[in-house]
């Protein structure tokens, strides 16, 4: 997949798409499907990129700022694997 992260570095982003359509070209071309060109992709995603990454922050970092100062923190665990019963929020999924 691709990573928010990975929009920051482009020279290393067409790889990365180059490997995934490696495997998801294969599946389209059994279901007689055309293959998708990597070029195209990676221009959509580098116009993208300088719109999204300014909200890129180590979450972490954040949480603990806001923390030592005391303010408010909202949990969310409704998404992903907090929906799991043995490793989220368990009794509350």
């Amino acid at each position: 997949a691709i990573r928010v992260i990975d929009l920051a570095d482009p020279e290393t982003l067409p790889l990365k798409v180059e490997g995934l359509l490696a495997h998801h070209n294969a599946l389209r071309r059994g279901n007689n499907l055309e293959e998708l060109k990597p070029a195209p992709i990676v221009e959509a995603l580098l116009e993208i990129a300088p719109r999204i990454l300014p909200f890129v922050a180590p979450v972490w970092r954040v949480l603990d700022e806001a923390k030592r100062k005391g303010q408010r923190i909202l949990f969310e665990g409704a998404q992903g694997t907090m929906l799991d019963i043995d490793h989220g929020t368990y009794p509350f999924v």
